[in-house]
């Protein structure tokens, strides 16, 4: 399934009142390898519900074994009944599971999901979990009229106490700061963001190029503004079209046939030189780091991987809002880290300050 809307009604029959022995509507496998579009079943489903998942939305009322297995992105909700191994191998994506006896906390795969109870829960994420968790469930109400879903929607107050969420450690592992802390690899992460940024900068520059478009939307600080950020990325640019210079200068004194090629051609093309320079100077810039500092610079680079994935995705749905909750509620923290302890932008900023003034009294004596 990679988009449109299915929508299964019950034909009535069966033992409703066993969750697990009610409806079975559709079969084993069902949303194998999905990537889009949105199912609402007014019944149960068979085993592995959801496998591989990549991007469908999805209320179900029962699953049987290992439902959202192997899962890497979209959202399913299920109100019903649910079987042994849910969320084995999960990595994306998001599930919500209406178990009023809790047995779900300690039933869920422990190896891959975190599972967290909105009972009691204030935070911001959860709320706005529960509000897109009521929206999906008026969904699934207003698609197939379905006794259960309404039953839920009319008990609400107490109702979404029965409710719990289920992320991918996946994402934790990778977007929280608490928990990059608890697995601290500085060499590693060092290498990533270097090589990683440096790429990421570069091809900025070079869109803005191509798309005849202001870097930063056209943004410049004043002299007194306080929007370090701003000021720091156009320093770090200014240093990148400085090493685009340098590396044409080379290829001059070394007689190369491309010594015509101008810094704009070189960015635009993302030679592989420049971005090797970059990769080598951002590693110089971020040396002395403390490991409490590179911790909100690795979590905003993969933040960012991530995001920029979702967005190329082929197919993107507005029921999957609760993986732009996550999204937001870790871009809030880590940019509040980073405004603590320092971005990429602003060491490179600081290492190329000292790269352009030196090259300025150079060509100063020069003169």
């Amino acid at each position: 399934m990679s988009g449109g809307r299915l929508v299964i009604k019950s034909p009535g029959g069966g033992d409703e009142s066993n969750n697990r022995q009610g409806n079975v509507l559709i079969g084993n496998f069902a949303l194998f390898g999905a990537t889009g579009g949105r199912l609402f079943v007014e019944g149960q489903a068979g085993d592995r519900f959801g496998v591989r998942n990549s991007g469908a939305f999805a209320v179900v009322e029962g699953v049987g074994d290992f439902a959202c297995e192997y899962m890497t992105g979209g959202v399913i909700i299920n109100i019903g009944g649910y079987g042994k191994g849910f969320g084995n191998g999960m990595s994306g994506g998001i599930a919500f599971q209406y178990d009023p006896g809790g047995a779900i906390a300690s039933q869920c795969s422990q190896d891959s999901v975190v599972c967290r109870a909105f009972a009691g829960a204030d935070s911001d994420f959860m709320q706005q979990q529960q509000t897109a968790l009521l929206r999906y469930l008026k969904a699934h109400r207003r698609r197939t009229h379905s006794p259960r879903v309404r039953e839920i929607l009319n008990d609400w107050q107490n109702s979404q106490n029965d409710f719990y969420i289920l992320i991918p450690k996946a994402w934790y592992a990778n977007h929280c700061l608490t928990v990059l802390q608890d697995n601290l690899d500085s060499k590693t992460w060092i290498e990533e963001l270097s090589a990683d940024s440096s790429r990421r900068l570069v091809e900025a520059i070079a869109k803005a190029y191509s798309d005849n478009q202001p870097l930063f939307a056209g943004q410049v600080p004043s002299y007194d503004d306080s929007n370090v950020e701003l000021s720091s990325q156009l320093t770090a640019t200014a240093g990148i079209y400085l090493r685009a210079m340098q590396v044409i200068e080379q290829d001059k004194n070394g007689q190369d046939k491309e010594a015509n090629i101008t810094p704009q051609q070189l960015i635009v093309n993302q030679d592989y030189r420049l971005i090797e320079q970059l990769s080598k100077d951002i590693k110089l810039a971020i040396v002395g780091i403390s490991d409490e500092g590179l911790i909100p610079m690795i979590a905003d680079k993969r933040l960012a991987d991530f995001t920029t994935a979702m967005s190329e995705r082929a197919v993107n749905d507005s029921l999957l809002e609760s993986i732009d909750i996550w999204v937001a509620s870790r871009r809030k923290r880590i940019d509040l880290a980073l405004a603590e302890t320092g971005s990429i932008n602003r060491y490179l900023s600081a290492y190329y300050s000292e790269i352009m003034n030196k090259h300025l009294m150079a060509m100063a004596k020069v003169a």
